[in-house]
């Protein structure tokens, strides 16, 4: 999205400087053909920013544990997974999209609304979002706030992790 800005932002300033130049000769000796550049000068900068606007509300799609999936032991190091380390490589906005791939049957996915239920692994406080049956699962963060995911299985040994969602522009999302 820093791109499309970015992107937009010199596109504006092209113009503009363009306009610049050219606006005492064009608008003395020719007023219609200013009027129909600064009319498509408008279209152009209103199309660049509401694609950045679409592309902020899309949210970026993410596979909690890289290709490792959601697992207790990561099968190419042979140690217990780091789902705080993957999710603090991270910034993780509204309408962003955790895919959660595992072996089925042998793992569940909770989220909990309070950390303090988080940090004690108490499921009984926690919302089970996926028994484990499949072999994924997609959540979606629709509003800012604090996420808090563990495992039904594996929790008390660390398999979870906690992040802060941010409202991105254009969003909509909120604290509601």
């Amino acid at each position: 999205m820093e791109q499309t800005s970015s992107s937009c932002k010199a596109i504006g300033i092209s113009v503009l400087e363009a306009l610049d130049r050219n606006f005492t000769a064009t608008a003395l000796y020719n007023t219609p053909r200013m009027i129909m550049t600064s009319s498509w000068v408008a279209v152009c900068l209103i199309l660049c920013f509401s694609s950045q606007l679409a592309s902020a509300q899309e949210g970026e799609t993410y596979w909690v544990g890289n290709s490792a999936g959601w697992t207790y032991i990561n099968a190419s190091s042979g140690k217990p997974a780091d789902y705080s380390g993957w999710a603090s490589l991270h910034q993780f906005y509204v309408n962003d999209i955790l895919k959660f791939h595992y072996e089925p049957k042998k793992q569940s996915i909770y989220l909990f609304s309070k950390k303090e239920f988080w940090d004690t692994c108490d499921l009984a406080n926690g919302n089970l979002l996926d028994g484990g049956t499949s072999g994924s699962y997609e959540w979606t963060l629709a509003k800012e706030g604090y996420y808090h995911f563990a495992s039904g299985i594996h929790c008390d040994k660390g398999q979870k992790f906690s992040f802060f969602a941010v409202k991105n522009l254009g969003t909509g999302g909120g604290n509601d």
